[in-house]
């Protein structure tokens, strides 16, 4: 997860803690010495996925963060021994009327249960936060942690700013292991945990994760994430991550329809490829006499010095759609196969499909975090056009100013 210095998410209130973002392992290691860490998850709630269901959050003391490199074989490798390390407190946070349906959902394991109303979770947290800190060294700074952490930023910056009050800086863990990958942007919290040495995930009970996650249970896998990460010897800082075969596939299969594996490309069967956002810069091919007997196959390869990133083939083969890496790219292959005559005879026509009105995204959580930047963009729209047309009925009421009535 890469943050913008101008998320969509309102920072002024706290402008001071998010710039004191830690970033990377060496900077968390620096930053962990007598310090103890908040970590916390959410798990959305309502249409707009803008307000949490649940709330988990386990307090880890200064006294697990100065760990001795030699010692890794002694970490948790396990949910359970990291849920029994010394001091951890772990607590599960349900909003009373935002129940989640329980079929596919991951069962409550570690941690204090707590019900409460919707105006109550800011001052439960705090409560808690409180506790742990007379429990433990009440000066110890509070490093605020998670792992891919947009939605909870988001979270505490509109619903809950004064728990921010707390903390002194704050870590995404997918953004620090994934600057310690060769190249992998948004590594899952599964996989990097087995990256790490994590085993649970040899056992059934961890092998099949349910679908909806729990809050509190997430919070302790990203503990013993934190705790072994901080445990990297300094000449063994980085890590050895396999994405699985199902994540490399979930971005281009989007549909029944669509590619079944990543050797086949991304060759859209019957319709155009899809997101727009995905592929920006697409063209409308046409084939005289017809595309019968053509694949995406034979697309890519007929035009592979322009480097397609995606084709598709309308289910009556009358026309195509052929998308190129860059603007430049698109506009150079418009004037050159425009009007070609292929060796068999066949004729090819072009037509830029190009939406400058499109923003290009990479993946599906820079593709959503747009979209909530859109919708907040129209809802501010909104209030600023209801509160000018306040202002201008205001006017109307009171047209004459009282030193004309004087």
């Amino acid at each position: 997860m890469h943050y913008k210095p101008r998320p969509s998410f309102k920072t002024k209130h706290w402008r001071r803690l998010y710039e004191s973002r830690i970033s990377d392992i060496k900077a968390l290691k620096e930053s962990a010495n007598g310090t103890a860490f908040v970590i916390v998850d959410a798990e959305p709630w309502g249409r707009d996925n803008s307000e949490p269901a649940e709330i988990g959050l386990s307090l880890l003391p200064h006294v697990h963060v100065n760990l001795d490199c030699e010692t890794m074989d002694t970490l948790p490798k396990t949910l359970d021994a990291a849920s029994n390390l010394m001091g951890l407190e772990t607590h599960w946070i349900r909003l009373i009327d935002r129940e989640r349906r329980e079929r596919g959902r991951e069962q409550h394991r570690y941690g204090t249960q707590h019900f409460v109303s919707g105006d109550k979770v800011e001052d439960t947290i705090i409560g808690i936060i409180e506790s742990f800190r007379d429990k433990t060294s009440g000066d110890a700074p509070l490093i605020l942690a998670g792992f891919a952490v947009a939605f909870e930023l988001q979270v505490l910056s509109n619903i809950y700013p004064d728990l921010l009050n707390y903390f002194t800086s704050w870590v995404d863990l997918q953004e620090v292991t994934s600057g310690m990958t060769d190249g992998i942007e948004r590594p899952s919290l599964r996989e990097t945990l087995i990256a790490c040495g994590f085993e649970g995930y040899r056992h059934s009970q961890e092998s099949r994760i349910a679908r909806q996650h729990n809050a509190a249970t997430d919070t302790v896998r990203t503990v013993m994430l934190l705790v072994r990460c901080l445990g990297l010897p300094s000449d063994r800082e980085t890590l050895d991550i396999d994405q699985s075969s199902q994540k490399k596939q979930q971005f281009p299969r989007r549909r029944s329809n669509t590619p079944a594996t990543p050797k086949e490309k991304n060759y859209w069967k019957g319709s155009r490829p899809r997101p727009k956002e995905f592929y920006p810069f697409i063209t409308k091919v046409y084939r005289t006499p017809t595309f019968e007997g053509f694949d995406g196959r034979n697309l890519f390869n007929l035009f592979s010095k322009y480097e397609p990133t995606a084709v598709g083939i309308s289910n009556g083969k009358r026309y195509g759609w052929l998308c190129l890496p860059n603007l430049k790219t698109l506009e150079n292959f418009v004037r050159s196969v425009h009007m070609w005559e292929d060796e068999d005879g066949s004729v090819w026509e072009v037509f830029s499909e190009y939406d400058p009105t499109v923003v290009p995204a990479q993946d599906w959580e820079e593709l959503k975090l747009q979209q909530k930047e859109e919708l907040q963009a129209e809802i501010d729209e909104k209030r600023k056009q209801r509160r000018l047309k306040k202002e201008s009925q205001s006017d109307e009421i009171w047209p004459v100013s009282f030193e004309d009535i004087l």
